[in-house]
């Protein structure tokens, strides 16, 4: 909409144009328009105005502003090389067309017969009066024409001093004795300020006092745009349609569609939902309804009244549903359509591998159900997985037979060697075969232990078909235990691996989820094989950079032990006999100031090495996708800045944290979904990958570029304490020569099983 002022610029303006005009002399006294005003008194004394309207106050009536007509007088007669001259006095510029008028009592009866036109010297019309026209009429023959504002002023342009010459003259035919009354005049309507609705007052003045309005700005009132049809109106309220709110820009008013019921309102406001949802309105199902809109008309359940949609809390992870029926856990069992008798708002039937219908866990604290390898699953439910095996059938897992109950186990693979004597696989191999036959021939017909497989105490036929029984692969579920390693606990610990999936992938492996290694006492922690989605993973306040797209899938067939903790200056000093580092005081603190090729020699000595850049953000997300790992508390991550100092010794709570800057003692914030400590923060980790471009393509134990792509640079990952919340994202790169050391720089070490 227009401001008055602007209005009223433009009025002033129009206003303005009044004086290029003047009116012919009045006679005194006289009421030349018949209005009732004398001439003398009459604002507008050529044009009838008894009510004398002007509404911009300028002394001049509105009815004259609208358009004032300009005569010649009458000329007198015309005709073949007679010409009628005369003046159109006062001549001005204008914005509009002008219509020029032409009346005659002339020689005109015939289709041959004409006049032609001529102001300021050129000429205009055409042949003038040659259709339909009277030989010498008692009333003037009378034509119209217009002219563009553009030939007009160009006219005037060619007229000094605003006096516009005018010659009218007969063609060859046409008598200018003819008619004893000859005559001619010429007149010129001018627009000065229009009056398109025809009420009298100027538009300008109209538009002004909001009389009737210009929403579109054009200067022209609604009520003319709309009746000559530029500007629409379907909802007949007198405004414009492009002046109304169209929320959706479909060129229709909302309000009227609303009324028409072609777009949706549910809750009223006169504004489509879909626009309701466009300006903020949450709309978390994408639905084009609002999520309040939604919920009160039964569209969509909100059990525990938070205002959003059942199935948008249970698909952002705000609410749980275990047992996949669309309602948030805690309204199952808040209305009894699910049980929890151990209070932990997790439906019993979600926590119930048996299917007894009581919740594990619970059953497991009252002692109700075994759980021999502290595991957090059932004992029974352990073997139903295939994971674990019970070679003698007697309820008890092997793996607790072996570690708790202390069964022989001689080729510490987990299973009693009682079972795979049992079996006939006498050379504890995992496989009975000729070797194990050889050993029972040499001892038949004898009350060898081992030969008597049946327990008869006689090694004798019997014994001999047991074996060819068993022959082959015994199929026991085994372990696996690294040379160079010491178990600290085979099993993962469900408070630490969180997530059964990764638990169970531990487990595939058959490997010890924690070990030592024996020479340099380094913790690692099993990082089982799997496929991730690699690369760009933003938080709410920090972007990804362009080198951690492509987001690439990435495929690791290997598991591989990762140290627990980064490498700290104690275990460094006892290999290397040397402390580099430049924040000293505490041994448990990371060693820094050691650069990628320095470190070389360390993992030589110790059979160790780096991860790739793959094995390290495998590692890092523990199962997450978010921009910054999970741990216990929050064992989905999150992508909010604020939640780092959960997980990672950064910037804001070092040296800004008021404990002064520099490194901190390992292991102090919470692991990730692995067992993994201060994989953000502390000190950059060196990899082994040059540094490098990612590829869409799907990888399978990449390693990186071959040589460096753009200059000899190695990969560091996971931030430090010197950074800000953005370099401790599981996805954030950053890489430098590999002679570089800083006191922000360290490593942690890799080793295969």
């Amino acid at each position: 909409m227009r401001l008055p002022h602007a209005a009223f610029a433009s009025f002033a303006f129009f206003a303005s144009l009044a004086v290029l005009w003047s009116a012919p002399a009045l006679a005194q006294g006289g009421d030349s328009d018949g209005d009732g005003v004398p001439d003398a008194s009459d604002n507008c004394p050529l044009v009838a105005n008894a009510g004398q309207q002007d509404c911009d106050n300028d002394g001049t009536g509105d009815a004259c502003e609208s358009s004032q007509t300009i005569s010649t007088g009458t000329m007198g007669a015309f005709g073949a090389g007679v010409p009628a001259t005369g003046t159109l006095s006062g001549v001005g510029s204008t914005l509009w067309p002008v219509t020029i008028t032409v009346r005659a009592i002339a020689d005109l009866n015939l289709a041959t017969e004409y006049a032609l036109l001529s102001l300021a010297g050129q000429a205009v019309g055409g042949n003038l009066f040659q259709f339909g026209a009277s030989d010498c009429p008692g009333t003037p023959d009378q034509v119209s024409f217009v002219l563009t504002a553009k030939q007009w002023n160009a006219l005037v342009a060619a007229s000094p001093s605003g006096a516009m010459t005018v010659s009218l003259v007969g063609n060859p035919l046409v008598s200018a004795a003819q008619c004893s009354g000859g005559m001619c005049e010429v007149s010129a309507r001018v627009t000065i300020s229009p009056d398109c609705n025809a009420n009298g007052t100027i538009d300008a003045c109209d538009i002004f006092t909001g009389a009737d309005p210009d929403c579109t700005g054009n200067q022209i009132p609604d009520s003319c745009d709309i009746a000559a049809g530029t500007e629409s109106d379907v909802d007949a309220n007198g405004v414009p349609d492009s002046c109304q709110t169209d929320c959706n820009a479909n060129d229709l008013p909302d309000s009227w569609e609303v009324a028409q019921g072609s777009v949706l309102d549910c809750d009223d406001n006169g504004v489509p939902d879909s626009c309701d949802v466009a300006g903020g309105a949450p709309d978390c199902n994408n639905n084009g309804v609002f999520d309040a809109c939604d919920i009160a008309s039964g569209t969509a359940q909100d059990c525990n009244q938070n205002a959003v949609p059942d199935s948008c809390d249970i698909a952002s992870g705000t609410a749980q549903d275990c047992n996949q029926n669309a309602v948030p856990d805690s309204c199952d069992i808040a209305n009894g359509t699910s049980n929890d008798v151990d209070a932990d708002g997790v439906p019993d039937s979600c926590e119930d591998c048996n299917g007894d219908g009581l919740p594990d866990d619970w059953q497991m604290s009252q002692g109700s159900l075994p759980d021999c390898n502290g595991n957090g699953v059932p004992d029974t439910c352990d073997l139903d997985s295939g994971q674990w095996g019970d070679c003698d059938g007697d309820g008890r897992l092997d793996g607790c037979e072996v570690e708790v109950d202390g069964a022989a186990d001689d080729n510490g693979n987990c299973v009693p060697d009682s079972c795979e004597y049992a079996r006939g696989d006498l050379g504890l191999d995992g496989e009975v075969d000729a070797q194990d036959l050889a050993y029972l021939l040499s001892v038949w017909e004898t009350n060898d232990p081992f030969g008597d497989l049946t327990g008869d105490g006689l090694v004798d036929g019997a014994d001999l078909t047991a074996l060819f029984v068993g022959w082959g692969p015994t199929g026991f579920v085994t372990c696996f235990t690294p040379t160079w390693a010491t178990v600290v606990q085979r099993y993962p610990d469900p408070a630490v691996v969180y997530d059964s999936t990764l638990r169970s992938k531990i487990l595939a492996t058959g490997l010890p989820w924690r070990v030592k290694d024996t020479a340099t006492q380094i913790e690692f922690v099993l990082i089982p094989p799997g496929t991730f989605n690699m690369g760009c993973s933003a938080s709410n306040q920090y972007g990804c950079y362009s080198d951690e797209n492509p987001v690439h899938q990435v495929t690791l067939t290997n598991a591989f032990y990762l140290g627990r903790f980064e490498v700290t200056q104690a275990q460094w000093q006892a290999t290397m006999g040397n402390n580099p580092s430049g924040w000293q005081g505490d041994l448990n603190r990371p060693v820094e100031q050691v650069s990628w090729n320095t470190i070389q020699g360390f993992l030589s000595q110790t059979g160790m090495r780096l991860p790739t850049e793959a094995e390290w953000e495998y590692a890092c997300r523990g199962g997450t996708t978010t921009a910054f790992h999970g741990w216990p508390a929050n064992p989905s991550g999150t992508n909010d800045d604020s939640q780092v100092g959960n997980i990672a010794w950064y910037y804001f709570n070092t040296c800004q944290g008021g404990s002064g800057c520099g490194t901190r003692a390992i292991g102090q914030k919470a692991a990730n979904g692995f067992g993994l400590h201060d994989m953000g923060g502390n000190v950059w980790e060196w990899v082994n990958d040059w540094y490098g471009d990612y590829s869409a393509e799907p990888q399978v134990n990449p390693e990186g570029h071959p040589t460096g792509q753009y200059g000899p640079y190695r990969v560091l990952r996971g931030g430090s304490w010197a950074g800000h919340a953005g370099i401790v994202r599981s996805s954030y790169r950053f890489s430098t020569t590999p002679d570089y050391s800083g006191g922000y720089i360290g490593f942690r070490a890799l080793r295969a099983p």
